[in-house]
């Protein structure tokens, strides 16, 4: 997760930046854009590369199956 958060800190700080002080956007929208971006964002990166390989992958339920 240190990865994800290294990355997306900044870009989101400075999407921040841009939208609310530069072209003066409500920063209350920015922060509810931020926080939707986080939580797809978020989402992507522990679906496949936080457990992609371990998702899918019991053996006894999929015999059951």
């Amino acid at each position: 997760m240190l990865a994800y958060y290294a990355v997306f800190t900044p870009l989101s700080l400075q999407l921040e930046y841009l939208l609310a002080d530069k072209h003066g956007w409500n920063e209350y929208l920015v922060t509810a854009i931020n926080m939707l971006i986080n939580f797809v964002t978020e989402f992507l990166y522990r679906r496949y590369f936080v457990f992609g390989k371990s998702i899918d992958t019991n053996k006894k339920e999929k015999k059951e199956e």
